[in-house]
């Protein structure tokens, strides 16, 4: 499959794709960010794609000022967790604990006027030591966007 993706706006912008799996959840080409200049198409070859996935395109962001792993109690809750849970612009750290049983790599995005935006820079490998131990991602942020959405997203890495 070939995706395109035509820049219709009047500024540069770098842009990667991701698609959305029907069991849910998104996983995003994090080494694929290309530029795109105002009215310039790019495209992406895709060798194989998922059965039943939506694919589209999200902008490569700077995401977190900081990331950080580390090792948590098995009691630790599976999900993603904000502190505080309504920045308003302010500082804010995301976790995200993986409960899985071998391993995933995850980053922080968000949602802003329709648009997933991607901390491509910021992805984790996380493990799970089964009943023993958990890992979990901290993602820093020195400000955040008041109108966005933070979630956690998979890095699929490329193509």
């Amino acid at each position: 499959m070939v995706q395109y993706y035509r820049n219709c706006s009047p500024v540069v912008v770098t842009v990667t794709p991701y698609y959305k799996p029907s069991w849910g959840g998104i996983s995003v080409f994090t080494d694929e960010c290309q530029i795109a200049d105002p009215n310039e198409t790019v495209l992406w070859n895709y060798p194989s794609t998922i059965e039943n996935a939506m694919y589209s395109t999200a902008v490569c962001a700077g995401g977190p000022g900081s990331v950080g792993k580390y090792e948590v109690s098995a009691a630790t809750p599976c999900y993603t967790s904000f502190m505080p849970a309504a920045p308003r612009g302010g500082p804010m750290t995301q976790s995200y604990t993986y409960c899985g049983n071998a391993f995933e790599v995850v980053t922080s995005a968000w949602t802003d006027n329709g648009s997933l935006y991607v901390g491509t820079w910021a992805c984790q490998h996380l493990f799970s030591g089964g009943t023993s131990f958990k890992e979990q991602a901290r993602f820093n942020y020195w400000s955040t966007v008041p109108t966005a959405n933070y979630t956690t997203v998979r890095c699929d890495m490329s193509l």
